[in-house]
């Protein structure tokens, strides 16, 4: 049941992508069809009196969680161990990047539930060959995972709101997000709280060889690279 009831949200496109990345080795092909949103600020803090400038960490969570989850947790990690945590259930490890990375978790009776990553500068794709140049206002949120045994929940949303809402605490008023089209509900959830669509990235990789395309506020410094280990293709998103 869980997996009919999976295949219905995500959608049948996007559950034989992620059967298909499964079975063929990553370091051999890899391609990729994302949709890059801008997510809207106001919209993500549920509690628009919030000053984001002053108020504390717990009165954003207040804002986020409601009563009905008073034991949801959601936090920046600072502590290395729970930052070791992080990588692993996100599958993501901080030297994949050359930028800054920072972690977030959502704990739901002390139990680690959710994960997210947001990054600074510049993000390594090297799944894909692709390096994302971020402007300094501008931040980048990825390797979102929330655990089987913790979702549809809403944890996420949850978990979203806090980081859009703790980064723009720190000065990134442009915070962006790469959503494959096919998955449905990951979709629904950041059109929701998008400020605007910034444009697509179709990137094709086989073996050292990464071909990319982008659409609407989206450059890039070239279409190809023929060793993007060593030179991954470089993307940036046009600023407000």
């Amino acid at each position: 049941m869980n997996a009919i009831q999976n295949f219905k949200q995500t959608g049948w496109k996007f559950s034989i992508a992620i059967l298909f990345n499964r079975i063929v080795p990553q370091r051999l092909f890899r391609m990729r069809r994302f949709v890059v949103y801008r997510i809207a600020i106001a919209a993500a803090c549920t509690d628009p009196s919030i000053d984001l400038n002053t108020s504390s960490e717990a009165a954003i969570v207040d804002s986020i969680a409601p009563s009905a989850d008073s034991s949801l947790s959601v936090s920046r990690c600072v502590d290395e161990a729970e930052i070791g945590l992080i990588e692993q259930m996100t599958y993501f490890q901080r030297s994949y990047t050359t930028g800054n990375s920072i972690a977030y978790a959502a704990k739901l009776d002390d139990r680690l539930a959710a994960g997210m990553w947001a990054a600074t500068s510049c993000f390594n794709e090297q799944e894909l060959g692709v390096k994302i140049s971020l402007g300094e206002n501008q931040t980048w949120l990825f390797a979102a995972l929330v655990s089987k045994h913790f979702r549809r929940r809403g944890i996420y949303s949850k978990l979203l709101r806090f980081t859009v809402a703790d980064m723009a605490k720190q000065g990134y008023v442009e915070q962006l997000v790469a959503v494959n089209p096919d998955n449905l509900a990951s979709n629904q959830i950041h059109k929701s709280l998008s400020q605007e669509t910034v444009g697509q990235v179709l990137t094709i990789r086989l073996w050292r060889t990464t071909c990319c395309w982008t659409w609407g506020g989206i450059r890039k410094d070239s279409t190809i690279s023929w060793n993007s280990t060593k030179s991954p293709i470089g993307i940036q998103f046009e600023s407000l």
